[in-house]
């Protein structure tokens, strides 16, 4: 690697490496050389090359439905980077696997797409009546929708447009599509709380299921074994086997539960209770609350992609989003956001190519500790 390094630096044919010295200068700058003479700005843009990227940004989606915006947070400093206006009394959001998109559904009928790169919108999709739960397909191609009139909008997401409507069950609300892509999860709102499966193949009802009283929130297992679903009247989470799509479990709760979100190595669910202020944890070995994280009125929760942190949006007039360490399971920190913050769905990703190649990261070499490393194949300290 280093030796196409030197040949596409052209250093001069007689020198030879390894380096020789490094000398402060008067600046207070360092100077290296090699065969005597400096090579400040070779090694300068050799840095630039090959000392690796530590930092990995992933932002938070807020979608406030007071305030008709969505507050994205730069989750590597809790602080509201952008507030984004969308459609009237936005609702549900998830954002796509690379992170180039942003959806969010807006209850006038609208999904608003969101274009991470620059933070605005980029087209507007109409769509059923009282759209709440959002999701994508893993691959990025196709975007579902749940209509509060009973319908379930499939999106093609290259063309921005409706290419399927499917009936499900009343008041649809949550809906969550498994890792390989194969099913969709719907949560119907209704008394006798059912959920639709949706085989994407054919974008047609592939079973229903009977849940909880309620059911709001919908996750998916990251191995796509297991779904939980959050059942609003009667306080439970129903465990749903996803090979069999029967129900294998329910697990009381005490609460009124609506957003449900699964950390990254599937070891814990967390269940939103805004009426309790509670973040309940649940154990997916044993499908037992082992833990409760106070709050104020959390509703919508999400959890980074590197598993260490916990979002959770507060849906009061004067907003607020918690961060939740995932290893102590305590809040650290309270961001402001918007009006009424609900962020329904999966709510955080990073923008595109949020994990770039070693060759994009930039520093400059006037510190003594990094020339100190300049030995070939070890980086800077951080």
């Amino acid at each position: 690697m280093f030796q196409i390094l030197l040949g596409i630096l052209k250093f001069p044919p007689k020198l030879s490496w390894p380096i020789t010295g490094a000398n402060t200068s008067d600046s207070g700058g360092v100077t290296i050389s090699v065969g005597g003479q400096a090579l400040w700005p070779t090694l300068t843009l050799a840095l630039m090359l090959i000392l690796p990227v530590t930092a990995n940004a992933q932002y938070a989606y807020i979608t406030n439905n007071g305030g008709n915006t969505v507050s994205v947070i730069d989750t590597l400093t809790n602080k509201v980077s952008a507030t984004i206006p969308v459609g009237s009394r936005p609702f549900g959001v998830t954002a796509t696997a690379d992170a180039a998109k942003v959806y969010v559904t807006n209850q006038e009928g609208t999904v608003s797409v969101i274009d991470t790169a620059t933070n605005t919108v980029a087209a507007t999709i109409r769509v059923g009546s009282h759209p709440y739960g959002v999701a994508v397909t893993p691959n990025g191609a196709k975007l579902y929708v749940t209509n509060q009139e009973g319908t379930v909008s499939v999106i093609d997401t290259a063309a921005n447009r409706i290419i399927r409507t499917i009936p499900v069950g009343n008041r649809p609300y949550g809906v969550a599509v498994t890792p390989d892509g194969r099913k969709v999860y719907v949560a119907n709102d209704e008394f006798f709380g059912s959920v639709s499966v949706i085989d994407t193949a054919t974008d047609s009802l592939a079973a229903t299921i009977t849940v909880g009283s309620l059911p709001i929130g919908v996750a998916v297992t990251p191995d796509g074994t297991s779904v939980y679903v959050a059942n609003e009247y009667d306080d439970t989470v129903s465990v749903i086997n996803a090979s069999e799509d029967k129900v294998t479990a329910t697990i009381p709760l005490n609460s009124v539960p609506l957003g449900v979100a699964v950390s990254q190595d599937g070891a814990k669910v967390f269940v939103t209770s805004p009426h309790s202020g509670t973040v309940s944890v649940i154990d997916t070995a044993s499908n037992i609350v082992v833990g409760t994280i106070r709050g104020s009125f959390p509703f919508g929760v999400a959890v980074t992609p590197d598993g260490s942190k916990i979002y959770a949006a507060h849906q009061e007039s004067a907003g607020t989003v918690s961060v939740i360490d995932t290893a102590s399971e305590t809040v650290v920190a309270t961001i402001p956001a918007g009006d009424s913050p609900v962020a329904f769905g999966k709510f955080i990703g990073g923008p595109p190519n949020s994990s770039p190649p070693a060759a994009t990261r930039h520093l400059p070499i006037d510190q003594p500790q990094i020339a100190d490393r300049m030995t070939l194949g070890i980086p800077a300290a951080q």
